[in-house]
């Protein structure tokens, strides 16, 4: 017979994971600790979820498409081009990886461990689309060329996930605000400033570029 589902429950089980996941991170929070706090139990939780990775898509996903629907509202405001970009690698690359005390992490450390089938790029894909049609708004045309294919939208998030994992680590802002104003040089085609090894965190801006 099968099992009747009641929406409460559901309801529970992803407030005590989402919960959970803020405070202990993804690798923390077990599927055990989970029905103790949902005050339900482990096959519970099966009959509404097959793994706690679908849990975790389940909670990230609207939460990280309500990131780039706000990043669009936010960006359709700045008029000039260049500050509109720069914003939008800002917000992507600072903003979401840093809200929720670094909620995103939660992502990398649940598709690093997951299984070939477990693994959804629905929404990667979704918001590449968004993203690279942000971008190409700020570009002039004779640059749209570079947002051809997918490249430029891994790279992108290649360095979200990396910034998702340094804000753990207490990564300074500052290297952020260099990434975003290179990026931004780069995908321009303007003039890239002059860097010198820092001892300490690595290459820094350190006035104009050569002539």
């Amino acid at each position: 017979m099968p099992q009747i589902k009641k929406p409460a429950v559901r309801d529970r089980i992803l407030k005590s994971a989402d919960r959970l996941f803020e405070k202990k991170s993804y690798v923390g929070t077990t599927l055990a600790a989970i029905a103790k706090d949902s005050k339900t139990s482990i096959g519970s939780i099966y009959i509404y979820f097959s793994s706690k990775i679908e849990i975790f898509y389940t909670l990230y996903t609207p939460w990280f498409r309500t990131q780039i629907e706000n990043l669009e509202k936010s960006a359709a405001k700045i008029s000039s081009p260049e500050e509109r970009l720069r914003h939008i690698l800002h917000v992507f690359w600072y903003e979401i990886p840093t809200a929720r005390k670094g909620f995103s992490n939660n992502l990398i450390q649940a598709i690093s461990g997951a299984e070939p089938g477990q693994r959804s790029f629905d929404l990667l894909w979704w918001a590449s689309d968004r993203l690279m049609n942000l971008i190409r708004a700020c570009l002039p045309a004779e640059r749209h060329g570079i947002l051809s294919g997918r490249v430029l939208a891994d790279i992108l998030f290649m360095a979200y996930g990396g910034y998702s994992i340094n804000y753990k680590f207490g990564f300074p802002h500052e290297r952020i605000a260099e990434a975003v104003d290179l990026m931004t040089a780069l995908l321009l085609g303007k003039p890239v400033a002059a860097r010198k090894l820092d001892p300490m965190f690595g290459y820094r801006i350190d006035g104009p570029a050569d002539k």
